[in-house]
């Protein structure tokens, strides 16, 4: 440790003993983080710990010259190594898995061993004192040295590169100097790279501030002052940046350590920085802090890891974080069958691997891999150059982020005097038991080909000189190693092989909709269901549904009668698995509804409250996944049902009978059961899939997030939400009459998602009402199925309604006695209404059109039809609602000219 170091800290350790330094209070803002401590902290093999890095895998690294060079942890907090590096103080990891580790007067570039591969610039001597260390986006690596107040910038390859911007006797690849002015440093320590604005955090140490810089070393701005209190800093040590989960990360907040204040203060980094809090403060407890000399956001656990003066690593959960459970599971790894024996000193290895595992090749003899190739996440490649004549061994290994490794090792013989040989690409996998499989081989050579299953393969062809063609069939489930020899008078055989993998199992699919041969009083349809993730198609009655991370969902309108609804759920392969069921549609059925739970909610408790409403003289039976848990009998109910607490998908359904009539009819609600690692999430309006007449019908929902998007059948749109907030609003935007599915996506802090669905059907067209039949006792007519016709007297008063049929049929038996003239109307599910002016039923809305119509009624030029008359006698207006008069004149004409025009409504 340097004497600057050890002045810093003997300083800060007597300040803070002094001052006792508490937290200051302060009102949060809405961004403010929720911080727990964790316990206990990580302490295994640190004693003098110094700087931290973290690398793609989320493994950390601590300089700690006292506790053995550097010290390599896993994310959940396991010592996996002890680097034996001399004198490490500033640290940083390269994409690669390198370490660059500032040692004093120079800084080197070390495999994840801790051997040296080269130095920055010159050497020793290249710096006073090597301290924090930054890596941006495009590699290039940024020392701040601290004792000649400026930062020094080297590329990849170590080589320093000139700036542009270096102060007078000051290195060219440097910027900044001594000074306190902006842009000028005093003992400058920590530096981190802010990726979202690509800039450079310095914490300039003895000036109490960190100074923002683009990668060319221009000053940007400047957050903080010297002092105590908000924005003030002592002694500021280190930064590190906090980011959202989104695909497009997004900036959050920054979190300074403070050694002498022996705190960590949060900020929102816009502008000149807003105080949000402080974290920690001095003691020996967990939880508090000794002079701490760095600070790091782990992203894959929400936590603040803080290097502790104490001789630990203090972690703090923020929104929710957790320590990670380790992960010791290796990453799957294949390796595609090479040539055994090729006349080739070059050979393409490939196969798969878990995805975000990263792929190394190496070799027992001179040759050389080429850098791995990702066609796809999980898809690699590699050419192997300069095979050595005999036996080659190629070992592949794959590392995942928790450091676990899978290896492979394959073996490659390189004879000059072999034929040559290739195996055209193949399909694999595969659902069909029979392929012809094709290659290239030397004129004149014979192909063998042998299995290791009971696939046969059939007699080879060659279709010219140098090809050959070979039918296999019989091909089993499952892996088949099919080996081919070419053979050839004065040559060496070679040998190549191909694996060819044989799927025909159905994709799961489970279906959440109501029971087949139940009958529903609702023309809307929810189906909702799970299928394997990887399953490429989810269609509904030949629709394809919306699906994310295996989850689907969709609504169908019915038709009056039986309906024939069937899922069909594809793989890339073309395996199916199909659900058929028949529902029936009677809007004369049983009205029953479940209120709650709201359909597609996803809860994370075992114990569901469903209520409902259902008609008089009813029966309910409320059913989870068709077995009966309750049955009621109150038009207004509610009971408590249990999930059997295994994580998935639940069907809530209603059954309810018409004590009277005999008639049944069924409502459902899907819940999906997770696990505590998924935020909550529900849709509180509507709780159901519905029809509307407003094109910015209102979405509201509820969850726990960090963030909540939403997009209508895959285009983005906004979202109304507050982080850490537990409401959401969403105002969608729907143009033309049609179905639009709307996929809602809240993520936690954890980076954990959920997804839930809501269908809404736009419909501004109004229903069919005709009157064939009117009597002062009866009037029959027809109209489309489940509208609801209401027949109002001229004052208004309700005197009957019916829901038109599925025949499309409707009739209301009348007194006789009611007051003249009726109003007949009939409304749909969306609220659109026939008795609404459009006389030409052209758009569910009059226009000019419409009015001059009335218009000529009015003065005798036309007559208006029994159609015309239910659409067009909208006056007089009686509290903003139309009362016939049985006639369409002039007041009819003023009526549908002020809506036009939108100074009424109706």
């Amino acid at each position: 440790m340097t004497a600057v170091s050890r002045k810093l800290i003997t300083l800060g350790v007597i300040l803070s003993a002094l001052t006792c330094i508490l937290p200051v209070k302060m009102a949060f803002s809405a961004t403010a983080p929720l911080v727990k401590v964790i316990d206990p902290p990580i302490k295994t093999g640190i004693s003098a710990p110094i700087k931290i890095a973290t690398d793609q895998f989320g493994n950390f690294y601590l300089t700690d010259p006292r506790g053995g060079g550097i010290l390599k942890y896993n994310s959940s907090g396991s010592l996996i190594a002890t680097l034996p590096v001399k004198t490490p103080q500033g640290i940083a990891v390269t994409q690669g898995g390198d370490l660059i580790v500032g040692q004093g007067t120079f800084v080197s570039v070390l495999d994840n061993t801790g051997k040296e591969k080269f130095k920055l610039g010159k050497g020793a001597g290249q710096f006073k004192m090597a301290n924090g260390i930054a890596l941006d986006a495009a590699g290039f690596i940024y020392v701040v040295d601290s004792l000649d107040n400026c930062i020094q910038v080297f590329n990849a390859a170590g080589t320093t590169v000139t700036t542009g911007n270096a102060a007078t006797g000051k290195p060219a690849n440097s910027f900044g100097t001594t000074g306190k002015l902006p842009g000028q440093f005093s003992i400058p320590t920590g530096i981190t790279f802010e990726k979202s604005s690509k800039q450079l955090a310095v914490v300039d140490t003895l000036n109490g501030r960190v100074q923002f810089f683009n990668t060319a070393g221009t000053f940007l701005k400047s957050i903080g002052s010297s002092g105590s209190g908000p924005l003030k800093f002592t002694s500021p040590q280190a930064v590190a940046f906090e980011y959202s989960k989104d695909t497009s990360p997004v900036l959050m907040r920054m979190y300074v350590v403070d050694s002498f204040q022996s705190n960590v203060q949060v900020l929102d980094p816009a502008g000149t920085g807003t105080q949000l809090g402080f974290i920690g403060n001095y003691g020996t407890a967990n939880g508090k802090l000794v002079v701490p000399s760095d600070v790091l956001f782990d992203s894959l656990g929400n936590r603040l890891l803080v290097v502790n003066g104490f001789g630990n690593l203090t972690v703090y959960g923020i929104n929710g974080g957790t320590t990670p459970i380790a992960d010791t599971t290796p990453p799957t790894l294949f390796v595609a069958p090479p040539p055994t024996i090729t006349s080739s000193s070059s050979v393409t290895i490939s196969g798969t691997v878990e995805a975000e595992a990263v792929v190394t090749i190496t070799t027992n003899t001179a040759a050389t891999a080429a850098p791995v190739v990702l066609s796809t996440p999980t898809t690699w490649s590699s050419t192997i150059s300069g095979l050595v004549n005999g036996a080659n061994e190629i070992t592949v290994t794959a590392t995942d982020r928790a450091a676990n490794t899978s290896q492979k090792k394959v073996s490659v013989t390189f004879n000059p005097l072999a034929t040559t040989l290739a195996i055209n690409p193949v399909t694999t996998p595969t659902n069909s038991p029979t392929q012809t499989i094709t290659g290239t081989m030397d004129a004149g050579a014979t192909i063998a080909i042998t299995s290791n299953t009971a696939a046969t393969p059939g007699p080879v062809s060659n279709p010219t000189p140098t090809t050959w063609s070979s039918t296999i069939t019989g091909l089993i489930a499952g892996d088949t190693l099919i080996t081919v020899t070419a053979s050839k008078a004065g040559s060496d055989s070679a040998v190549a092989s191909v694996i060819i993998t044989m799927n025909t199992t159905p994709p799961s699919l489970t279906v959440s909709t109501i029971s087949s041969n139940s009958t529903t009083s609702s023309s809307i349809l929810n189906v909702t269901g799970l299928t394997d993730p990887a399953v490429s198609t989810v269609k509904v009655n030949g629709q394809t549904a919306n699906t994310v991370d295996g989850v689907f969902s969709t609504a169908l309108l019915l038709s009056g009668g039986s309906n024939t609804i069937t899922v069909i759920a594809s793989d890339p392969l073309g395996n199916t698995t199909t659900d058929a069921r028949t529902i029936t549609y009677d809007p004369a059925s049983p009205a029953v509804t479940i209120t709650a739970p709201t359909d597609g909610a996803n809860i994370n408790t075992s114990t569901v409250t469903v209520s409902g409403t259902a008609p008089a003289n009813s029966t309910t039976v409320v059913k989870v996944n068709g077995i009966a848990q309750a049955s009621l009998n109150s038009t207004t109910w509610s009971t408590t049902v249990s999930l059997n607490q295994l994580v998935g998908i639940y069907t809530i359904e209603a059954a309810t009978t018409d004590n009277l009539t005999g008639k049944t009819a069924g409502a459902k609600s899907t819940v999906f059961l997770n696990d505590l690692t998924k935020p909550p999430l529900a849709v509180t309006s509507p709780p159901q899939d519905r029809m509307t007449n407003d094109p910015n019908f209102p979405v509201t929902g509820t969850t726990v997030a960090e963030s909540v998007s939403a997009s209508i059948d895959g285009v983005s749109i906004p979202v109304d939400f507050q982080p850490q907030g537990s409401d959401f609003g969403i105002t969608p935007n729907l143009s033309t009459e049609d179905k639009y599915t709307l996929a809602i996506t809240a993520v936690d802090a954890l980076g954990n998602s959920t997804t839930t669905f809501r269908t809404l059907f736009y419909k501004i067209t109004p229903p069919n009402l005709v009157v064939t039949t009117q009597t002062p006792t009866l009037i029959t007519g027809s109209g489309d199925t489940g509208s609801v016709l209401t027949v109002k007297d001229k004052n208004g008063t309700v005197v009957a309604t019916a829901t038109i049929d599925n025949s499309g049929s409707w009739s209301v038996t009348l007194t006789g006695s009611e007051a003249a003239p009726l109003n007949i109307s009939a409304t749909d599910a969306a609220g659109n209404n026939t008795r609404n002016g459009d006389i030409n039923s052209s758009s569910g809305k009059p226009d000019l059109v419409d009015a001059l119509k009335a218009m000529r009624i009015a003065m005798g030029f036309d007559v208006a039809t029994s159609d015309e008359l239910l659409r067009g006698d909208v006056a007089p207006l009686i509290s903003g609602v139309p009362t016939p008069d049985g006639k369409i004149d002039t007041g009819d004409v003023l009526v549908i000219l002020r809506k036009v025009v939108g100074l009424t409504n109706f």
